[in-house]
């Protein structure tokens, strides 16, 4: 038997692209990890929308942070407008 250590999932902690991009402590970072500019990553969270060019790059970053995120969780995002909807806020 492997022993493994398993990725925590993020399907249930991210619901939008800002979510997505708060997984890095700092803009910063995220911006480094990635290959993208400060500028650019500050723009992806005020847009809330991380261009599809640079999906990989997101999820081969969280994946070195030990984050499984997918490209698939992020087309889920983007099929719902950027903000994936909040059970919590629907139920109410």
């Amino acid at each position: 038997m492997t022993n493994r250590t398993q990725c925590p999932t993020v399907r249930s902690m991210v619901n939008s692209f800002r979510d997505v991009i708060g997984l890095w402590p700092s803009l910063s970072a995220a911006a480094q990890e990635t290959g993208a500019s400060y500028e650019q990553v500050k723009k992806w969270r005020e847009r809330d929308s991380i261009p599809g060019q640079w999906w990989l790059s997101v999820v081969q970053a969280a994946a070195r942070r030990q984050i499984r995120l997918s490209v698939e969780d992020l087309a889920l995002i983007a099929a719902d407008g950027g903000d994936r909807a909040d059970p919590e806020k629907v139920a109410s």
